[in-house]
């Protein structure tokens, strides 16, 4: 069966999943045992997972950090799958936090159609960008609700 997570993104070598740490920062062995399960991996839009130094309830005046953090975790996932089809968007953009917890660009939920632009810019065909906006959960969940 298919495995999937949601709300996360890589560890090493983009960022030191943090000591003790409860998020979902896996590492490139986790990732892997979810590409050979045929997983999805959806990408967190949350800065405290996309930049090792942001910290939750901190300073983070220095830290400016942007949608293109997320593409660089989508990215490093299509590299080790070698392929689109095991990655997508996993906003947690559902109210828990504040907007001050999410990449500077991003101000509504409008704003994920720069995936597109972002996605364009990294040489991701139109079919991959749809695949990873939500083409691979909608194939995730239909062949998950098939069996």
């Amino acid at each position: 069966m298919p495995a999937t997570l949601r709300g996360t993104g890589p560890g090493q070598p983009l960022q030191q999943p943090r000591p003790g740490s409860t998020s979902a920062e896996l590492d490139d062995g986790q990732i892997q045992a979810i590409l050979d399960r045929d997983g999805v991996i959806g990408v967190t839009l949350g800065n405290w997972q996309l930049q090792y130094e942001w910290k939750c309830l901190g300073d983070n005046r220095h830290l400016r950090v942007m949608l293109e953090r997320a593409v660089d975790h989508i990215d490093h996932i299509c590299q080790m799958a070698g392929d689109h089809l095991h990655v997508a968007i996993g906003s947690d953009l559902d109210g828990g936090v504040g907007t001050d917890e999410f990449p500077a660009d991003l101000d509504t939920i409008a704003d994920l159609q720069r995936f597109i632009e972002l996605l364009d810019g990294r040489g991701y065909s139109t079919e991959a960008t749809e695949a990873i906006l939500n083409g691979n959960w909608l194939r995730f969940l239909r062949d998950a609700w098939a069996d």
